[in-house]
C-alpha cells in the first residue's frame, strides 16, 4: 500500500484535515467548522471539548478516505492556534471552563502591572509583553484551580493529553515560546519568568522537540506539533531567507532565519520548529521574525458589518468600482481597531474615516481595504529597514490565508511595497505544511518536499507607482490620529 501522511490545523474558526503523498500531491481535504467564539467585553473563549470533537472528527474522516484509496497513514501532524488556554480535570479529561483564546485581554491588568520591567521579559522572551500571549491566562487559571488534579496549559497539551489518553503532557517549542514563560537562549520554561507571572513552573508541561515522536493515536504515530503559523511555513519549504505573508484572522510579515536567532526591537521572534540534536547540542533550533497587524480579519468583518457590501466575495469588485471611477481615493480610513496605542489614546486609536460629500459605499470599502494593505506595507517597510527582506527583492513573498482571496488588496500590497507577491492555488497551507513536517521527520529528510498544484500561481507585480501617493496620505491621516489631533 501506499503511504501518506495526515496534517491537521486546528485554527479558530475551523479544524482542516489533508492527505499528502511523499510525492507532495494533496489527495484529500476535509474541514469541520470549530466551536462559535463568545466574545463579551475583554473576554474570548472557546469550548476546547467541541475543539478537541473536531479535531477526532477531521481525523477519522481523513483515515476513512485513505482506506478508501487504498492508502497507509504512515504518520500526521498536528497545528494548532496558539496562545489559548485550557484548564481540565487530569483524570477524567473533563475541560473546567471555556478556553481563554489568543484574542482574550482580560489580564491586561497584569501587564500593566510590570512598568519598565516589561523590557526584561521581551530580553528573554523576543516577544512584545502584551496580554495575548498564553503566561497572564496561565496564571489566572491556575490560581483558580489549585487541585492537584487540574491541569493548565495551551491547547496543544489539552489536545495531546486526551488523544494519548492521560500518557502525555507535553507542549513543543514553538507554542512554549509564545507563552512569556519561554527563554529562547535556555530554550526552556524560565524561573524567572514564571517567577515574575506568578506561574508554578513545576505545573507546567514537559518541553518537546517540534519534530519529535509525541504519541500514537489510533494506531497512527504523531511526529510532529507545531503552531499554526510556524506550520504554514512548512509548506512553502521553511528555507532561511524566505518571506511570507499570512492574511488570516491576523495578518503576519515573516521571514525565516534559518538557526540565526535575530533579535531587534519591533520584531516577534520565535522558533519555527525545532527538532533532536546531537547529545552535546541538545535540540536543534530554526527561527522566525515576525511582525503582526492583529486587527486584519476584524477590518475585513469591518467592510460588512457597516453595509458597504452584503458578503466578502463582493469587496473586490467594489473596490475596483471604486478605482474605476478615480484613482484618487474619495475616502481615506485609518482603522486600528484599538491595537495600536499612543500617548493620546492609550488604549487604542479610534477608527477614523475622512471622506468627500460624494463619497458613495464603493469608495469607503475601498479605502478600509486599502487601510488594511497599507498596515501590511508598514510591517514590510520595517522588514526591510531591518534587512530582512533582501532576498525577497529577488524573488517574491509568498502569500496564504482566506483574505489573500482578494486580488484588490495583493495587487494594491505589490503596487504600493513594490515587492512580487506570489500566492499559491493550494488551500489549507497550515495542515498541509503540518503533513509535511511529519513527512520530514518520519522520513528522515534534508529537505521539505514541494507540493504540487494542478493551477499556477497567481503572481502580482507591481504595476502603478503612483498608488503609493495614496500611502503617503494614509501616513499622515494615521500620523495625525495617533496624535490626537482628528476628531
Amino acid at each position: 500500500m501506499i503511504e501518506v501522511f495526515l496534517g491537521i490545523d486546528q485554527g479558530s474558526s475551523s479544524t482542516k484535515g489533508v492527505l499528502v503523498t511523499s510525492g507532495g500531491d494533496v489527495l484529500y481535504h476535509h474541514r469541520v467548522s470549530a466551536p462559535p467564539i463568545s466574545e463579551v467585553d475583554k473576554h474570548v473563549e472557546q469550548d476546547a471539548s467541541t475543539i478537541l470533537e473536531s479535531v477526532t472528527e477531521v481525523f477519522a474522516a481523513c483515515v476513512s478516505e485513505a482506506k478508501r484509496q487504498d492508502k497507509t497513514i504512515a504518520s500526521w501532524g498536528l497545528a494548532t492556534q496558539r496562545s489559548g488556554v485550557v484548564a481540565w480535570n487530569k483524570l477524567s479529561g473533563d475541560v473546567m471552563c471555556p478556553m481563554i483564546t489568543w484574542a482574550d485581554t482580560r489580564t491586561q491588568h497584569i501587564i500593566d502591572g510590570f512598568g519598565r520591567e516589561a523590557d526584561k521579559i521581551t530580553e528573554q522572551t523576543g516577544l512584545p509583553t502584551i496580554a495575548n500571549f498564553a503566561a497572564p491566562k496561565i496564571h489566572l487559571l491556575q490560581r483558580n484551580f489549585q487541585d492537584a488534579t487540574t491541569l493548565v496549559a495551551t491547547l496543544d497539551t489539552f489536545l495531546l493529553h486526551r488523544l494519548t489518553n492521560g500518557l502525555r503532557y507535553t507542549t513543543e517549542d514553538t507554542m512554549a515560546a509564545r507563552t512569556m514563560l519561554y527563554n529562547l537562549y535556555d530554550k526552556t520554561w524560565s524561573e524567572d519568568l514564571c517567577r515574575r507571572f506568578k506561574v508554578e513552573k513545576r505545573r507546567l508541561p514537559e518541553i518537546t522537540p517540534s519534530l519529535f515522536s509525541h504519541g500514537v493515536y489510533q494506531g497512527i504515530p504523531l511526529t510532529a506539533m507545531l503552531g499554526d503559523q510556524q506550520a504554514a511555513l512548512f509548506s512553502f519549504g521553511g528555507t532561511k531567507n524566505q518571506a511570507v505573508l499570512n492574511l488570516g484572522t491576523i495578518g503576519s510579515a515573516v521571514v525565516m532565519t534559518g538557526d540565526d536567532l535575530v533579535l531587534q526591537p519591533g520584531l516577534k521572534t520565535t522558533p519555527c520548529y525545532s527538532s533532536e540534536g546531537q547529545a552535546s547540542k541538545g535540540k536543534d533550533v530554526q527561527y522566525v521574525s515576525e511582525i503582526t497587524y492583529p486587527s486584519l480579519g476584524s477590518s475585513m468583518r469591518g467592510i460588512l458589518h457597516k453595509g458597504w457590501c452584503k458578503s466578502s466575495e463582493e469587496i473586490d469588485a467594489m473596490c475596483a468600482a471604486s478605482l474605476a471611477k478615480t484613482s484618487d481615493p474619495k475616502v481615506c480610513a485609518y482603522w486600528a481597531n484599538e491595537t495600536e496605542v499612543s500617548d493620546a489614546y492609550p488604549f487604542g486609536a479610534p477608527d477614523t474615516m475622512k471622506e468627500k460629500p460624494d463619497a458613495d459605499d464603493s469608495d469607503r470599502a475601498r479605502a478600509v481595504t486599502e487601510n488594511i494593505g497599507n498596515h501590511i506595507v508598514l510591517m514590510l517597510e520595517e522588514l526591510q529597514a531591518k534587512g530582512l527582506l533582501e532576498e525577497a527583492k529577488k524573488t517574491a513573498i509568498e502569500v496564504s490565508g482566506g483574505v489573500s482571496a482578494g486580488e484588490y488588496l495583493l495587487q494594491y500590497i505589490a503596487d504600493v511595497s513594490g515587492y512580487t507577491l506570489r500566492c499559491r492555488q493550494e488551500n489549507e497551507a497550515t495542515a498541509i505544511g503540518a503533513a509535511l513536517a511529519s513527512m520530514f521527520y518520519t522520513l528522515d529528510l534534508t529537505y521539505v518536499p514541494t507540493i504540487h498544484t494542478e493551477q499556477a500561481p497567481r503572481i502580482f507585480s507591481p504595476q502603478d507607482s503612483t498608488r503609493h501617493k495614496g500611502f503617503l496620505v494614509w501616513q499622515r491621516l494615521r500620523r495625525d490620529v495617533l496624535a490626537g489631533q482628528v476628531l
